[in-house]
């Protein structure tokens, strides 16, 4: 205050606390691995990933062999969540009731409920846990050494494998199955799926030298992640696949069915994502790929804003293949990719925060696809006219040339129709050659049909026809037709 007289003026004081409200001054900003920051933001993001040329579809389903993590709830018996009651002897029941504070103790894993005003606490209240067990465990093989047994007929004992598995009660319970066997020998050999007795099932002759691995699992439900399905034009069997993408085993596909499934445990906490290449071939060698996931890669901006301000929106342009999440910044396609269309893909992704006047972040996004063997090979000509001398062997008759779009071509050249036991056609360059010397008082004409190996379609382009003019020589004798007699 302000008395007259200085020794006798009082103060007080007190505390003013200031809260700074959040305003959207800052844009969002991509972070990508290796980013050069500037002001908190990286210079130039540029985000690159590689992805198959085919049909895509995004898996579906659960995981198999979940972790426990951080944050599960504890249950009781009946399956309702664990919670606790407290009761004071002090307090009456129109007493205000004060909110406790819980405290877990360690080691002994004790209980205490505390007053937070007065620190009293409770006596503390001991816990028991019971972990329930889960199928984590792959079972075990022990080594089994060489076998040896005579060739011959007959169902006769090769040995015995035995698993371990570290899991308890049905997760422990253990199959057996032959998962290969070398030079074609599957069929000579018979597992016991419950003891592990192999037993022979075929004759075996004594050049044979077989390499048996077997495969134990638990028991544990396949998980169907997804089914494809593959037609041929032709109508011919389709047998699928898995060519990439599996290098753990850790997926299956029917042969016949195309059902891809869960065999083995996955690990989130290892990988999340897995893409899976599968190639569907019918009898003559032709295939079409597939993917069973059609993961691009993610996107990721932050805010240095608040609240709404900080709240981001992934978007991309509309005309191009693909999709993102609005939420997470991942990226799919939406359409198959096709190689010899378009090979690489640039596109801009932007971040939108959640303000009503929104700030901008972008990045540059360029999708490399990877091509695949899904073109035939195709010939730009349809006839050739040559003219070759008669009686000569291994004339070069013409050179055929197929042109092949994949980035590997696979050509290889075959007589389709015509004189083989005359011509003959280099499988690699095409050249046509003849394997003996032509006749044209026999044949003046040869029409030969070419076609590739890859490509046994019958339309234009598919094949070439070569025509042959036979070049007369002189290389017959006159003879008399009638001899006047004297």
């Amino acid at each position: 205050d302000r008395a007259r007289n200085v020794s006798e003026r009082l103060s007080s004081t007190t505390t003013l606390t200031v809260n700074i409200a959040d305003s959207d001054d800052l844009d969002p900003s991509f972070i990508y691995r290796g980013c050069v920051l500037l002001d908190g933001a990286c210079i130039n993001p540029e985000y690159t990933a590689s992805v198959p040329a085919g049909s895509l579809r995004q898996l579906s389903g659960g995981l198999c062999g979940r972790k426990l993590s951080f944050g599960y709830k504890g249950f009781d018996d009946n399956g309702k969540p664990i919670s606790f009651k407290t009761t004071d002897a002090d307090l009456t029941e129109d007493d205000p009731k004060p909110d406790y504070i819980y405290e877990l103790t360690t080691p002994s894993f004790e209980v205490v409920a505390r007053e937070p005003k007065t620190n009293a606490a409770s006596a503390p209240l001991s816990l028991t846990v019971i972990l329930k067990d889960v199928n984590d465990n792959p079972p075990k093989l022990s080594m089994v050494p060489p076998v040896s047994i005579t060739a011959g007929d007959g169902i006769r004992k090769v040995a015995n494998v035995t698993a371990t598995d570290n899991d308890e009660g049905p997760n422990a319970v253990i199959t057996y199955s032959i998962y290969h066997v070398s030079n074609n020998g599957m069929q000579k050999f018979i597992i016991d799926e419950k003891t592990g007795e192999i037993e022979t099932r075929g004759r075996l002759w004594l050049e044979n030298n077989i390499v048996l691995l077997c495969k134990p699992r638990c028991r544990r439900n396949k998980l169907t992640v997804t089914v494809i399905h593959a037609e041929d034009p032709e109508s011919d069997p389709v047998v699928y696949s898995i060519i990439s993408g599996n290098d753990l085993r850790q997926f299956a596909v029917g042969q016949e069915s195309g059902i891809i499934a869960v065999i083995r445990k996955l690990d989130r906490e290892s990988l999340t994502r897995y893409q899976l290449i599968v190639k569907a071939e019918d009898n003559g060698g032709l295939l079409a790929p597939a993917t069973a996931q059609s993961f691009v890669g993610i996107v990721h901006a932050t805010d240095a804003d608040e609240g709404i301000n900080a709240e981001i929106t992934y978007s991309i342009p509309s005309d191009i293949p693909f999709g993102i999440n609005g939420s997470s910044g991942e990226i799919r396609t939406s359409k198959p990719l096709d190689y010899e269309k378009q090979n690489e893909y640039r596109f801009v992704v932007t971040a939108k925060d959640g303000a009503p006047d929104a700030r901008l972040g972008t990045a540059s996004v360029t999708v490399l696809v990877r091509d695949l063997p899904d073109e035939v090979p195709q010939f730009s000509d349809s006839r050739i006219d040559v003219r070759i001398p008669e009686n000569e062997p291994d004339v070069s008759v013409a050179t055929v040339q197929a042109f092949d779009p994949d980035t590997l071509p696979e050509i290889t050249y075959v007589i389709r129709k015509g004189a083989t036991d005359l011509f003959k056609v280099n499988p690699k360059t095409g050249e046509i050659k003849t394997t003996k010397g032509l006749d044209f008082e026999k044949q003046k004409v040869h029409e030969l049909i070419v076609g590739t190996i890859e490509n046994d379609g019958n339309s234009a382009g598919d094949t070439i026809k070569v025509v042959v003019d036979v070049e007369d020589r002189n290389d017959v004798r006159p003879l008399f037709v009638s001899v006047p007699s004297l």
